[in-house]
Formats: C-alpha cells, sequence, structure tokens
C-alpha cells in the first residue's frame, strides 16, 4: 500500500465546488429523472422479454406497440423535467432580480423568467445565454402544465407555440436528452455568471 509521501498530493492545486445551483438542480432534476426513466427502461426491457420467445408477426406487433408506449413514458420525463429546471431557474433569477434597482413596471403580461432577465441584463450585462433561449424552454413548461403537451395551444385567448425544435413531427412538445442536457448546462451558466456579477458589485 503506497505511503501518503509516495503519492504526491499537490495540495496547492484549486478544488472546483460546484455552485449551490447547481448541487440543487442535481438533486431536483438531474438524478429524479435519471431514476424515472431507468425505471422505464427496465420495466420496458421486462415486458419486451416476455415476446422474446415468439417469433410472429402477433409478437412484432405487440412489441412495437409496447415500445411506442414507453417512448411516450420517456417523452413525459423529459417533459416534466423541463417543467421543473424551469421552476428552479425562475426561482433563483428572481432572487437575483430582488438584489438589483427596482424595475420600470411593465404593463407586459410576459414571463416573469423573461422579465427578470432582461432586468438583470440592464444592470449586470448581458449574460451569456441569449434571454430567448429560456423564453422558448418557459413555452415548454407552458405547454406541459397548460396546453396537455401540445406543441400549439390557446391560453387566456391567446394562441401559444413552441420553438420547432421542441416539437414533434405530431406536433406534441418534446425536448430529447440532449435538449435537456443543453438546457441544464446553460441554466448552470446563467446562473452562475449573474451570481458572480452580483457579488463582484457587492449586492449578496
Amino acid at each position: 500500500m503506497p505511503s501518503l509521501e509516495d503519492l504526491e498530493l499537490d495540495l496547492s492545486a484549486p478544488v472546483e465546488i460546484p455552485h449551490q445551483f447547481e448541487i440543487e438542480l442535481n438533486s431536483t432534476v438531474v438524478v429524479n429523472h435519471k431514476l424515472i426513466v431507468d425505471a422505464i427502461d427496465r420495466d420496458e426491457d421486462a415486458e419486451l422479454e416476455k415476446l422474446s420467445f415468439e417469433d410472429d408477426e402477433w409478437a412484432r406487433s405487440i412489441g412495437s406497440q409496447i415500445q411506442n408506449s414507453y417512448d411516450d413514458f420517456r417523452r413525459a420525463a423529459n417533459n416534466q423535467a423541463a417543467v421543473a429546471l424551469v421552476t428552479r431557474v425562475q426561482h433563483w433569477i428572481a432572487r437575483f432580480a430582488k438584489r438589483v434597482p427596482v424595475a420600470p413596471k411593465s404593463k407586459s403580461k410576459g414571463s416573469l423568467l423573461v422579465s427578470d432577465l432582461g432586468h438583470l441584463n440592464v444592470f449586470l450585462g448581458e449574460g451569456p445565454v441569449p434571454v430567448s433561449f429560456f423564453a422558448e424552454l418557459v413555452n415548454v413548461r407552458d405547454s406541459v402544465i397548460h396546453g396537455d403537451s401540445k406543441a400549439e395551444w390557446d391560453f387566456e385567448g391567446k394562441r401559444r407555440y413552441v420553438a420547432a425544435e421542441y416539437a414533434s413531427v405530431y406536433l406534441e412538445t418534446e425536448i430529447s436528452n440532449e435538449q435537456l442536457s443543453v438546457a441544464i448546462a446553460k441554466a448552470i451558466e446563467q446562473v452562475t455568471w449573474y451570481d458572480i456579477k452580483l457579488q463582484t458589485a457587492g449586492r449578496f
């Protein structure tokens, strides 16, 4: 067994500690989503395994139906994870917005998240991620919550849409695993950037 001297630990090397927002997302979104998707995958495999000894058109048809059903479950899991992500981002951004001068009151009935992001950008500079990116995620969230996960829906007398990249060929809202990962990474980048800017400005 090597001694401590043999390990040659570099105690001068900085240890990068994740931002609190990243830790929070990991526990409330990332891990939860993974557990759900893993359970869906296991259940699907178990159902398909029951057909593995059948070699006819009936078994293939039933197998295809099973896979389609579990694809729907995965789609729902991804959409719900996007809702949770936007909720946590909005919570943090709202806290940050209270630490800068009060914004002029707007008559717009748009998203609070988008409004607060614009407000922060006025006083701290443009964040690394465009506000439009989060505006599209807000539409995804609202589609799931208010529009039965449809790519187009009516809400309070207004026609709403999700961006084309979040719409399936069946005109349903669908955020992929890759898109969800990108959204999480960009959310962490944006929230961390604002926090550093606020601390630098002495607005704790």
